[in-house]
């Protein structure tokens, strides 16, 4: 029981990380939405999102994880992102 314990305390503070690396980077999307509105740019920039999704799918399978899954998660980061640049 204490090496499941001590498995879950791991998974809280992965848990933890991804929260605060996700504020991160929704504070930089913040900054990048500023540039854009002074530019009069769109939020949505189409191939640099297929660059950015390619690139991450690439590499989550090269990290034995599923491009389903990934694709997933990296849409719904995309998606809020976009609300911020807005």
């Amino acid at each position: 029981m204490d090496k499941l314990n001590d498995l879950r305390k791991q998974i809280d503070v992965i848990d933890s990380q991804l929260i605060q690396v996700l504020s991160e980077r929704l504070k930089v999307v913040d900054e990048v939405g500023k540039i854009k509105k002074k530019l009069g740019l769109k939020p949505l920039d189409p191939a640099r999102w297929k660059l950015v999704l390619e690139k991450n799918l690439r590499q989550a399978e090269s990290l034995g994880l599923r491009k389903e899954f990934i694709k997933k998660i990296l849409d719904t980061i995309h998606e809020e992102a976009l609300l911020v640049e807005k």
